[in-house]
């Protein structure tokens, strides 16, 4: 009854937990802008309203981005969004939200404003930035203008699907046709 050998069996599964990695990473975030996707966003945002704390939603629009995209062609709408993202999230605190929803929307989740005066200031410095002009990839100089639409958790609505219908008819009506 005495042991002689010893049989030992061995894996890397470094590999294996580089793919899980990814593949959670793929399903959260924007491979493009690198932040969080729109299925991210929604886990945030009914996070958000569990924690029962008011705060503001923006929603983002870049006003004819189809007609960008067909003059700079995809690698350049690829990046304006990439140059926005980026502005916009220079602006923000670290603990609010951003995220690419679509083509060429985004979502801001802004935490800890007090009033509708300090989200105007936010709006006002979102529309500054954007007022600058942008460099395509041809080195050509061009403006956009963007809508956007803001929401006040609970004053505006009480559920993500209600904040999100109010927020999007919100950057809707103030969209330059």
């Amino acid at each position: 009854n005495e042991i002689n050998n010893w049989i030992i069996f061995t894996n890397d599964i470094t590999n294996v937990k580089y793919l899980v990695q990814k593949n959670e990473q793929l399903a959260l975030q924007d491979m493009l802008t690198n932040l969080p996707n729109r299925y991210s966003f929604w886990q945030a945002l009914e996070h958000k309203i569990t924690d029962n704390k008011p705060f503001y939603l923006l929603y983002l629009d870049i006003n004819k981005f189809r007609s960008h995209n067909e003059y700079y062609g995809h690698d350049g709408g690829d990046k304006l969004l990439i140059d926005l993202s980026e502005r916009i999230g220079s602006i923000l605190k670290k603990s609010d939200y951003i995220a690419r929803v679509g083509g060429d929307e985004f979502a801001i989740i802004l935490s800890n404003l007090n009033n509708q005066h300090d989200c105007q200031i936010i709006l006002d410095k979102i529309l500054e930035c954007t007022k600058k002009p942008f460099v395509s990839n041809k080195d050509e100089n061009f403006n956009i203008s963007i809508s956007i639409g803001a929401a006040n958790y609970p004053n505006d609505a009480s559920s993500v699907e209600e904040l999100m219908k109010f927020v999007d008819l919100s950057a809707y009506t103030g969209k330059v046709k």
